[in-house]
């Protein structure tokens, strides 16, 4: 460790920096400020505590589980799940939705996390209610193609890039399409102490005619028809009895083969969560359960009695 003298408004602070943070700050002492960043840092780190001390961000914290939520944990084995009161038209029910899982983010993400992220509407209106943060996390993008030239700001692509955004620079983005994806997802992930890895969707029914359906492209939406396909979680697709049906997935493509989506709901320190609500994704959010794809549902009280029925 090496100590580096700040001078301020304030009395001399000295800064204990690892030895290869020393070596860097050393090469660039002549061109940055070193006070000035260290200043800004202090700021967002006592920012967002202050944020955080909030009456509302508090009890978000500290509510119990409703009962509600307590069943459906009970009922399908999950690790967590959030149930709100939302609003019957589709479009409200999602922005609220979204609100709901970029929250339970908020609280969960941290320093080494590895982040896992679908493209759809959903996961767009949970991306843009995150709070920007400086948190050294990986990202991945989970889809295919390098962009929906149809919805360009819901494909995964453009999602894991707002993150990257959001939590940059300390953070990392794979995104699909830039050469060979790393190999960061495994069965062989170290076990640690509380939530690091998150992998997070919505899951909808299969339509032929949808925009997700023409990105897919005729092979395999042939395929998905032939084989009646009922809908998907995460790009793993299911039909109605919950059997998984496998599709040829054209490259570029990134996404996490439903066994290691099973094995992840599983342990303690992820968290694989669906975003989703109301009628037209009932069945399939039932067969994402069922078929155990994940471990956190974020859903609304209508559909989390309907789930329970």
């Amino acid at each position: 460790m090496r100590i580096v003298p700040l001078h301020t408004h304030m009395p001399r602070l000295n800064i204990y920096l690892p030895d290869p943070v020393y070596t860097l700050a050393s090469r660039w002492r002549d061109s940055s400020n070193l006070s000035e960043i260290c200043a800004r840092a202090i700021k967002d780190e006592l920012d967002a505590a202050e944020a955080h001390r909030n009456p509302d961000a508090i009890s978000r914290v500290l509510r119990p589980a409703s009962q509600i939520e307590q069943r459906l944990r009970k009922v399908f084995g999950l690790a967590d799940a959030i149930v709100i009161d939302g609003e019957p038209d589709p479009t409200e029910l999602r922005d609220q939705l979204g609100l709901a899982a970029a929250r339970y983010l908020d609280r969960n993400i941290s320093d080494g996390a590895l982040i896992a992220v679908a493209g759809g509407r959903q996961m767009w209106c949970v991306i843009r209610n995150l709070s920007p943060r400086r948190v050294r996390t990986k990202i991945t993008a989970l889809g295919l193609h390098h962009a929906d030239p149809v919805l360009l700001h819901v494909h995964p692509n453009t999602l894991a890039t707002l993150l990257w955004l959001l939590y940059s620079p300390r953070s990392e983005a794979h995104v699909i399409g830039t050469g060979r994806t790393p190999d960061l997802w495994s069965a062989q992930l170290p076990q640690e102490p509380a939530p690091t890895y998150f992998v997070i969707s919505s899951c909808s029914s299969f339509d032929m005619n949808s925009s997700f359906a023409h990105l897919l492209g005729e092979e395999a939406t042939t395929v998905l028809r032939r084989a009646q396909t009922f809908g998907d979680f995460a790009y793993i697709f299911f039909d109605s009895a919950g059997k998984e049906i496998k599709i040829p997935f054209g490259e570029p493509s990134m996404r996490l083969p439903a066994p290691l989506m099973q094995y992840l709901s599983k342990r303690k320190d992820a968290r694989t969560i669906l975003v989703a609500g109301g009628q037209e994704k009932l069945d399939s959010m039932r067969i994402t359960l069922q078929m155990r794809l994940c471990n956190t549902v974020v859903t609304d009280i209508e559909s989390a009695t309907r789930l329970l029925e």
